[in-house]
């Protein structure tokens, strides 16, 4: 079973030996574009270590079913999936006086908020890779129509969550 635990990190040492902190964003990401990120996204996460912010985006570049596979192979498989995982660092945007907008000081999750929350459409198209091109012009066209329908949902999710 598939669940997004909302906002919740994931700590670890990842594969250089550093400590890393990380939060899996896909579904709000979902919520604020619906139908306009690349399908074969499987995973978005703010990952960060001590010195920096990653957005990691995880995709599904392959996937055969049963019926690819000649009846000869000699290991009887379902399926074959293969991954590719992008982090891209993202100390190239800034904030005000040339600070650094994600700080890799503050818990990942202050950061993921950021993102989410401060992030306008077009600072989202500049900075990341995960919009369909058939959906860029459409939401270069009604900028931040999508963030501002998000935010309705997400005070409206705040109000009930305080009843």
């Amino acid at each position: 079973m598939k669940r997004e635990l909302n906002l919740v990190p994931v700590k670890g040492i990842n594969e250089l030996g550093e400590d890393y902190s990380a939060i899996q964003i896909l579904s709000s990401l979902q919520k604020r574009y619906p139908d306009q990120l690349k399908p074969e996204i499987v995973s978005i996460r703010m990952y960060q270590t001590d010195n920096a912010c990653f957005l990691e985006v995880t995709e599904k570049t392959l996937e055969l079913k049963a019926d690819n596979f000649a009846d000869t192979d000699s290991v009887r498989r379902k399926s074959q999936i293969d991954y590719r995982t992008e982090r891209t660092d993202l100390g190239f945007i800034c904030g005000d006086e040339f600070m650094r907008f994600f700080d890799p000081e503050v818990p990942v999750q202050f950061n993921a908020k950021l993102l989410l929350n401060d992030f306008d459409d077009n600072s989202m198209l500049n900075c990341t890779n995960i919009i369909r091109e058939s959906a860029i012009q459409d939401i270069l066209d009604n900028p931040d129509q999508n963030r501002d329908a998000y935010e309705q949902e997400n005070l409206m999710d705040d109000n009930s969550r305080q009843l």
